[in-house]
């Protein structure tokens, strides 16, 4: 007997090391599975760590080897940290492997009969391609993708007979994804029908099991969309709803894809709703500011303020400064709405602050609340309410920095930006590095890690600032001295007028050479139309009449109550919004005299554009004149075009008469096939004059990309893109484009403007002449050869206000031949440069 159950007692423990064994071998099958790492990271929400795991290990040319499922957990991982430019490049990798079929998939997931195809695979990236667009603020785009994250999803419906629903458990949580992100860009685009057909549809979500997990994942995006769509009190009755029957479970509302099914999530909930909170706090704080701003939008004030400051005190609020900027905004106008004007103050100023905290404007938690806040409103609640404490100089500043911070948010992580930074750029490199830890999600990381993490990207701008001051406007740092440079630039014969527009409010800061500013409130409410109807009227030079109805209008808005006295010799002004599209020249007075009869008129980008200025000191150029024939023009071998022939002539007209002045009278015409952007950029630099002979179309929503054509060759494309610019030094004392093209509509806030100008005088131009609508090639010619022998004896702006003078006495009294040309540059006084850039003498031949 006691030999049988020996036996028995053997098999059953060979039996058993056998099960362990086995067990062992599929744990570590598993474990060397990218498959099996990336999923269980996922489904423990360790996003850092599936990163971390995959960085060590993979590299992006290992996506075949690493397979879609694990690559779809890349992407998710890239996602909920919110690291934009990774997931974009993860994204369009995944699509590329999924789309190529190749599919490496484990056994460990998917234990469904279903077979999942590969337009239910796409539809979740995509979606999620969508969410991170709307964050971006490209609703157009996000719709784009949203559409067909959502055209995939129908396909995947009937790829397996419309069986998702009824036997495949993760269906209806990819269905949630795309239906949030569908409905979410259908509201950012005003579509409201389209975005509450998606809240709908959300709504009746059902799994096969059920599970309170896909009921907070779709009340979660019901409830960002009613947001986007500004619907509080539906939003509210929402909220309400679901905590009666969910107590706490609002701030549980997962905002990632879990499936309640799989076994390793049931042991992830058993950290319970509680612990949850106290592990990964941060997570939740989207969450919190939704019920705050609920609150907040429908009258429960105490309550919204409460749940506000509970969120600007945790210590992990610098992973979301979007939700700072808003929490401040709000909780600042309550204390306004009370009275507390230094309480208000602190904390517009602190809203501010976030909102420099990243130079791209990136409304970090937009998808994750439906909610995305009006920067510049900010600012404009900030500027009014220092106005209000008179402390005008502060406003002053203030509204200097909402103006560059369109200019600083197009050219964030702009790599000319970097090249022509020279020993700045790693500085520059150092605050990207700064910029994207700050709001990148470590929702596990140490509280006063956050601190620091949160204070780097300051730090590194006062740096920049510091050493390389002209850098320090380009990365956000404008600085506090800004009224005192205005000031000593203008002179006692000056002065200068500083606009500020949003909305209907409309200033006008006016600056004399001592003293602070005087402030005008000016009527701002539909000023883009009024300024793009009368640039319309301009623009057609047989209609005598209608155009100075228009002048005497805008005169009587932006000019008549300033009170500039006719004495004044010269303004410098500097536009904001539609301002910059504007024509000064041509408003007329009471006496139907325009604006530059009275004085004579510089415009500035900005006011931080002043220290850009006489930053290449001590320069001799190799020749007077270098003149470039544009739009990549190629003459027939032997012939002159009209082209060629007309500015040739101008060219050497304006040397002759600038010889006897400076003694360099050479002159460099480069025509036909010479006219290429290899010899522009070698040539261009070392001339005291570029006159650029071509149409140059001015984009709004990608400014820095606008480009002239010229002839491609030596390793260029034959694209001059501003952007350019900022790689490469010119130090050109008048840079001519007389060609330039800068439509806008009602809608037009000037961004092309803004880049022109602020390009060429970063790059070191001291003058900007440019248009800013299309002349004919005679109208042009007799403009600019009358411009080039008057500046031989005055200054660049001087020169242009005796051409338009001249001009009209001799008949051509309509803006549209003069009005177009603006010259931007400081006001005087001008020091000649004497510092050669070039020693070696330039030979003609190749560039």
């Amino acid at each position: 007997m006691d030999k049988v159950f020996f036996e028995q007692g053997v098999i059953m423990a060979y039996t058993r090391i056998t099960l362990l064994l086995s067990l062992l071998v599929l744990l570590a099958s598993c474990a060397s599975d990218p498959a099996w790492e990336m999923r269980q990271y996922r489904l423990k929400r360790h996003y850092d760590q599936a990163i971390q795991w995959y960085e060590q290990n993979y590299r992006a040319e290992d996506d075949d080897q690493l397979g879609d499922e694990a690559l779809q957990d890349l992407c998710k991982a890239y996602f909920e940290v919110r690291n934009y430019q990774k997931f974009m490049d993860c994204a369009q990798r995944y699509f590329k492997l999924v789309q190529g079929g190749v599919a490496v998939q484990g056994d460990y997931f998917n234990e469904e009969t279903v077979e999942i195809s590969k337009q239910e695979k796409l539809a979740s990236v995509m979606a999620w391609r969508a969410l991170m667009r709307i964050d971006m603020g490209r609703y157009e785009r996000a719709l784009e993708d949203a559409k067909q994250a959502t055209q995939w999803l129908e396909q995947a419906r009937k790829f397996n007979g419309n069986q998702q629903s009824k036997d495949h458990q993760e269906w209806a949580f990819v269905e949630a994804d795309v239906l949030q992100a569908a409905g979410l860009a259908h509201a950012f685009v005003e579509l409201e029908d389209e975005a509450r057909g998606y809240i709908q549809r959300l709504a009746h979500l059902r799994t096969p099991e059920g599970g309170s997990e896909l009921h907070r994942k779709q009340t979660m995006a019901r409830l960002r969309i009613l947001v986007a769509l500004k619907d509080y009190q539906a939003a509210r009755v929402l909220v309400e709803s679901y905590d009666r029957t969910h107590p706490l479970g609002f701030l549980l509302m997962a905002a990632s894809f879990v499936n309640p099914v799989q076994g390793v999530m049931q042991a992830a909930d058993m950290l319970g709703r509680e612990d949850r909170l106290q592990h990964q706090p941060a997570r939740y704080l989207p969450e919190r500011f939704i019920l705050a701003k609920v609150l907040y939008e429908t009258g429960a004030t105490e309550r919204a303020l409460a749940l506000y400051t509970q969120l600007l005190e945790s210590p992990y609020r610098g992973s979301f400064p979007g939700l700072m900027v808003a929490a401040l905004h709000d909780r600042g106008t309550i204390a306004m709405g009370a009275g507390r004007l230094d309480d208000a103050l602190k904390d517009l100023q602190q809203a501010a602050g976030w909102i420099e905290a990243r130079r791209a404007s990136i409304r970090d938690a937009t998808a994750h609340t439906g909610y995305a806040h009006d920067y510049d409103r900010v600012y404009h609640d900030l500027i009014l309410l220092l106005l209000k404490k008179q402390r005008t100089a502060d406003a002053f500043e203030v509204a200097e920095r909402a103006r560059m911070r369109l200019l600083v948010a197009d050219l964030a992580y702009n790599k000319y930006l970097i090249e022509g930074a020279g020993t700045g750029a790693a500085l520059i490199k150092q605050l990207e590095q700064a910029e994207e830890r700050l709001i990148i999600r470590r929702f596990d990381e140490d509280p006063e890690a956050f601190k620091t993490i949160e204070a780097e990207p300051g730090r590194l701008r006062a740096e920049i600032a510091q050493q390389y001051p002209h850098l320090a406007p380009m990365v956000g740092a404008v600085g506090k001295d800004l009224l005192h440079r205005l000031q000593q630039r203008i002179g006692p014969q000056g002065r200068g007028v500083v606009y500020y527009h949003y909305g209907d409010t409309l200033l006008a800061f006016v600056v004399a050479q001592q003293g602070e500013p005087r402030v005008h409130s000016l009527d701002g409410n539909n000023l883009g139309d009024a300024v793009a109807q009368w640039r319309r009227l301009i623009q057609r030079p047989s209609d005598e009449e209608g155009w100075k109805i228009g002048a005497r209008s805008l005169y009587d808005r932006l000019w008549k109550s300033l009170k500039i006295d006719p004495s004044v010799r010269q303004v410098t002004l500097v536009g904001d919004g539609p301002l910059r599209l504007l024509p000064w020249a041509a408003l007329l007075d009471e006496q139907d005299l325009p604006l530059m009869q009275r004085h004579t008129l510089y415009v500035l980008p900005s006011v931080s554009a002043l220290a850009w200025q006489q930053r290449l000191t001590g320069k001799i150029w190799s020749r007077y004149l270098l003149a470039v024939e544009g739009s990549g023009i190629v003459s027939v071998q032997g012939r002159q075009s009209e082209a060629e022939r007309r500015i040739m002539a101008l060219a050497y007209e304006s040397a002759a008469h600038q010889a006897g002045e400076t003694g360099n009278k050479e002159v460099r015409v480069l025509t036909g096939t010479r006219a290429s952007e290899a010899a522009l950029k070698r040539h261009g630099p070392s001339s005291e004059r570029l006159h650029l002979d071509a149409i140059w179309q001015l984009e709004e929503e990608q400014p820095w990309r606008s480009s002239v054509i010229l002839n491609p060759g030596f390793g260029e494309d034959g694209k001059l893109h501003l952007q350019e610019l900022l790689s490469q030094a010119w130090p050109v004392r008048l840079v001519l484009l007389p060609g330039i093209i800068a439509e806008g509509d009602a809608e037009s806030r000037g961004r092309g403007v803004l880049a022109l100008q602020s390009a060429w005088l970063y790059a070191g131009a001291d003058y900007l002449l440019h248009g800013m609508w299309r002349l004919d090639g005679e109208d042009v010619d007799r403009f600019m050869s009358r411009y080039h022998r008057v500046t031989r004896l005055q200054s660049p702006a001087r020169a242009l206000q005796m051409v338009q003078l001249s001009m009209q006495r001799d008949g051509l009294t309509h803006p549209h031949y003069w009005a177009t040309f603006q010259l931007v540059g400081n006001p005087p006084p001008f020091r000649v440069r004497t510092m050669d850039i070039r020693s070696r003498p330039i030979k003609d031949g190749k560039p």
